[in-house]
């Protein structure tokens, strides 16, 4: 029978003289070794399997018996135990995925461990968790999440005075992170106390321009070159069929010079489309004027706070409540919407995923000269005098 004691080794004596605390694994007549990060000044400060002689001695000895516990807990739920060596049974062990009382937290970091996503998404899914552990505590168990925690998150994220869209976000990611406990068999199959629940529905932005609105910014004498830039990248989204800002920093304009072709960085992973269109001439003034030798968008570093700043105050001087940057790509989507513009070829400018469309999507493809047709017609259209 394997048993698991608190010993300090030493012949591993730290160059400092200090002793890492370990978890000596007694198994078919052989010891192995898992590391704590508990450390002691020296080996007189650690006897009987207790931490003695300091005056933290009573916190670390609460923590080692809480580390000693969770790997007394995974022993206790393995089986077959006597096939394995002991080297296989520290393995086991130490794989935290099949912790049947794994904390939020644990499951947090195993799940990010294996995570693909891009460091933007970390960092959200990161705010997302610590929202989560301010509300249950991150030393909760997966399998105490039940229908009413999930409610009651969706109270505080209320109270917090969030946004519907918000609100979804974080409770789906406390969703993610139980998906993620079931398959890795953490919680049982049947696991599930969002069962039955529903997120509020979506709000949607209107922050879409009328042809007068984006008229008045592509027309209008900024006060500075700060401005004028932030007013150029906005009109160049809206010429190049809405264009995330994102994917505009992306572009290598040296090889786009007459013809755009990227794949959005939204749906890179997911599809495998590129959007492909003629640049038209009302693009590639603005591209020659912010373009640099490397054919980069000249753009500063904060890109986001520059826009940002900038765009509000455009709005405030000129008097449209809805602008953001996020306008350029509504308003060409309404504008090409409104003139008849397919919306399979409106989905294939802005670089949509199709795979959750109907079947018709399996059958019909949007060709490029589709598209820079589509995009020529929303400019014509822009170009036209006032009320004619």
């Amino acid at each position: 029978m394997a048993q698991l004691s608190l010993v300090i080794v030493p012949a591993k004596v730290l160059t400092s003289g200090k002793h890492k605390i370990r978890i000596a694994v007694s198994h078919n007549s052989e010891t192995r070794y898992i590391i704590t990060d508990v450390i002691v000044d020296n080996s007189k400060q650690f006897r009987n399997g207790q931490v003695a002689g300091r005056p933290d001695a009573n916190i670390l000895n609460a923590k080692l018996r809480k580390i000693i516990g969770k790997y007394q807990g995974r022993l206790d739920d393995m089986e077959y135990i006597e096939s394995m060596s002991c080297a296989e049974l520290v393995c086991a062990l130490k794989d935290s995925t099949g912790d049947k009382n794994m904390s939020i937290k644990e499951a947090y970091n195993q799940m990010m461990k294996y995570s693909t996503v891009k460091e933007t998404t970390q960092r959200t899914m990161e705010t997302c968790f610590r929202s989560l552990a301010r509300y249950v505590g991150e030393d909760t168990p997966i399998r105490k999440i039940t229908r009413l925690t999930v409610l009651g998150y969706e109270k505080f994220l209320t109270g917090e005075k969030l946004s519907s869209s918000t609100k979804n976000n974080y409770i789906g990611f406390m969703f993610q992170i139980i998906s993620f406990a079931r398959k890795c068999g953490i919680v049982d199959a049947d696991f599930n106390p969002g069962n039955g629940y529903r997120r509020a529905p979506m709000t949607v932005r209107d922050s879409w321009l009328s042809c007068s609105d984006i008229r008045r910014i592509r027309d209008y004498q900024c006060k500075t070159k700060e401005r004028m830039m932030a007013r150029d990248l906005f009109m160049l989204s809206y010429y190049l069929g809405g264009i995330n800002m994102v994917d505009l920093k992306g572009l290598d304009l040296n090889t786009c010079t007459n013809e755009m072709h990227y794949k959005r960085s939204k749906v890179r992973d997911r599809c495998n489309i590129e959007v492909r269109y003629t640049i038209p001439p009302e693009a590639r003034e603005i591209i020659k004027r912010i373009k640099t030798k490397d054919g980069k968008l000249q753009v500063p570093k904060h890109t986001e706070h520059f826009i940002t700043h900038h765009m509000n105050a455009l709005r405030d001087e000129l008097g449209i409540p809805n602008l953001v940057f996020y306008s350029a790509r509504k308003s060409f989507s309404q504008h090409a919407f409104e003139l008849g513009v397919s919306t399979q070829v409106i989905d294939y400018i802005l670089g949509h995923s199709l795979r959750a469309h109907g079947i018709i999507y399996h059958y019909v493809s949007v060709k490029p000269e589709m598209a820079t047709e589509a995009i020529r017609k929303v400019i014509d259209n822009l170009n036209k005098k006032e009320g004619s």
